[in-house]
């Protein structure tokens, strides 16, 4: 193949890639860590940390000065601090605040849900699903009932994947969306 076909990023890459494996081959002739070579000769090197034979070990390190002793007790006179006070309890809650618990969103109606969701493939037609008012090819949906339209949408069918692609939507917002798109594509 002919360099004039690999684009600039694909060369760079490449170069790249073979430098390193040129550095991990070329250098230790292996992946694998080499071990530390061992003195075995007087006035060869050894590995650090280990003695030669005609040189003598390093001594130990000396040992730690034993820790300054503590200051003498002083006596003193003991006082006993009256007890602590009780934190003053909360305030009252104001009439206006909100409730602790909030409420659970009210569901998005079905026209909602269509325009946050069901229209990026209702419209156009996208993956062949049916455009919301073409009667002709929401016919034989409609036909099948809202039970299995539902039971497509929740689960997926052909290209549409399950929820369409509403993953946040109840089956109740679902079946929303389908009640709205089949009142808009029914026949005349």
């Amino acid at each position: 193949m002919s360099d004039k076909y690999l684009g600039p990023s694909v060369l760079a890459l490449a170069a790249t890639f073979g430098l390193n494996l040129l550095i991990l081959y070329g250098v230790t002739g292996s992946l694998l860590p080499q071990p530390a070579p061992v003195a075995t000769q007087p006035g060869q090197l050894a590995p650090v940390g280990q003695a030669t034979p005609d040189t003598p070990a390093p001594p130990p390190a000396p040992a730690a000065p034993p820790p300054p002793a503590a200051p003498p007790e002083v006596a003193t006179e003991t006082t006993t601090a009256p007890p602590a006070e009780a934190p003053p309890p909360p305030p009252a809650a104001a009439e206006d605040s909100p409730p602790a618990e909030v409420a659970a969103a009210a569901p998005r109606s079905g026209e909602e849900v269509y325009n946050g969701a069901c229209i990026a493939c209702h419209a156009s037609g996208a993956a062949g699903a049916p455009i919301v008012g073409d009667h002709t090819a929401w016919a034989p949906r409609i036909a099948k009932g809202m039970e299995t339209l539902l039971q497509h949408a929740i689960n997926g069918f052909n290209i549409m994947p399950p929820r369409g692609t509403c993953a946040t939507c109840s089956d109740a917002e679902l079946q929303a969306a389908i009640e709205y798109m089949v009142g808009k594509s029914q026949g005349p």
